[in-house]
């Protein structure tokens, strides 16, 4: 009997343990599981934002130019035909720094050599249709101009110096940095009307700036790019006219919904 009694306090001493440790258990873990909750509520609530993009634009007179010139020669032997492009380009270069092209103004840009056999079939039976080959060669300078008004007369001494190859004429401005200033201002000031535009549509106000970031390549240094490709033996050509440029900004600003 004494043996049986003493197994009913054991069990029921253990059930008791149990019952603590469960309770223990359950009200420790059951806060935590409530903070848990209240922490996701947070971190899932959008940000109360509003994203515009505002862009700048500032006309100006170009002060510079660059102008794409050199010669073209054809030989039947490689010798002949590097012969006659070298002496050109001589003359070409010299002519250019009597214009008052500064010498690190003037950079090769293309230089090119190939063989050229066109087919001929005029040429008799067993004959294989091609005839003699032909070189040709190819130098080019790009050459910035500071001083637009002499643009023609430089042209015109080129081509009296020999050359027969003018790709194109493109207007810059030198130190573009103070226009994008002008126009960055003008493009927050943009961006901001946009800005307040919506938020009164929304009802709501704006608050401040929480990011800026400026979309790059936005601002072209050159343009107004004119074709001017010519061929040996070209004689003149109508007026080069600079006109103007525009340098353009644009930005991306999010305000906070206040």
């Amino acid at each position: 009997m004494k043996s049986k009694t003493y197994n009913v306090v054991v069990l029921a001493s253990v059930c008791a343990v149990a019952t603590l440790v469960f309770s223990a258990v359950a009200g420790y873990f059951q806060p935590a599981i409530t903070s848990v909750s209240a922490q996701e509520d947070s971190t899932n609530r959008l940000p109360r934002t509003i994203t515009v993009i505002g862009e700048g634009r500032v006309n100006v007179e170009p002060d510079m130019a660059q102008i794409n010139i050199g010669v073209e020669v054809m030989a039947p032997t490689v010798q002949e035909a590097a012969s006659q492009t070298s002496q050109t380009m001589e003359q070409l270069t010299n002519a250019l720094l009597q214009q008052g092209i500064a010498e690190n103004d003037i950079q090769t840009s293309n230089y090119n050599v190939y063989a050229e056999r066109p087919f001929n079939m005029m040429e008799g039976p067993g004959s294989s249709g091609m005839s003699e080959i032909n070189y040709r060669f190819s130098n080019n300078v790009t050459v910035i101009v500071r001083d637009l008004s002499k643009i023609e007369d430089i042209l015109g001494a080129g081509i009296e110096a020999g050359a027969n190859n003018i790709y194109g004429v493109s207007f810059g401005i030198d130190d573009p940095s103070s226009l994008r200033a002008e126009a960055r201002e003008e493009a927050v000031q943009v961006a901001k009307a946009k800005a307040e535009e919506l938020a009164t549509l929304n009802g709501v106000t704006v608050g401040q700036v929480v990011t800026i970031s400026e979309v790059v390549n936005s601002a072209m240094p050159f343009a107004n790019s004119a074709n001017l490709q010519m061929s040996e033996g070209f004689g003149g050509g109508g007026p080069i006219s600079p006109g103007e440029l525009e340098v353009r900004v644009q930005l991306q600003l999010t305000y906070e919904i206040e």
